[in-house]
């Protein structure tokens, strides 16, 4: 039996839909990536983070010690990340944070990001910092609200590979 599905960039849409009832195997590869021959057996493990802050609005003619501006809100979150682990500054099994997306009005700001790193322990910590630097930032302006959201996406499959699957990589 073979199955053809598409990967993650397009958000596991083939892979979740997938009913692993009726495609019962042993054993099952992924084709993706990179040059001719080679053979890569282990993914990043992946989560997706959500922040939204909302601030405080107010006049600008009278915001002096009111208003509380969400854009700046999200810049003062972003700047608590190690710039040189973003995906512009890593490479190969290197993890990092990407903040790939922002919405913004006076009084709100959706902010995205996305979490990688092939070691679980550091991926977890990534994960921990994004709910940590929330809470910073909640405590720095406690007239606004910061709310988050985080879940995983995937896992590394490496992390299933046992001693006996091992002898097909």
């Amino acid at each position: 039996m073979v199955a053809f599905v598409p990967d993650e960039e397009i958000g596991l849409c083939g892979a979740k839909a997938l009913d692993l009832a009726r495609f019962d195997v042993d054993f099952a590869w992924t084709i993706d990536c990179c040059e001719l021959g080679e053979v890569v057996y282990e993914n990043f493990n992946a989560a997706h983070a959500e922040l939204k802050f909302t601030g405080v609005t107010s006049h600008p003619m009278s915001s002096k010690g009111v208003l509380v501006n969400p854009l700046l809100m999200a810049m003062d979150y972003i700047s608590h990340f190690d710039r040189k682990q973003t995906p512009e500054h890593t490479e190969g099994r290197e993890g990092y944070v990407w903040f790939n997306g922002i919405q913004a009005t006076q009084s709100e700001a959706l902010l995205k990001a996305n979490i990688r790193d092939f070691d679980l322990a550091s991926f977890e910590r990534r994960k921990r910092q994004i709910g940590e630097v929330a809470q910073k930032i909640a405590a720095q302006y406690p007239t606004a609200r910061v709310e988050f959201s985080l879940s995983d996406t995937y896992s590394n499959i490496s992390n299933a590979i046992t001693d006996d699957r091992r002898r097909l990589i």
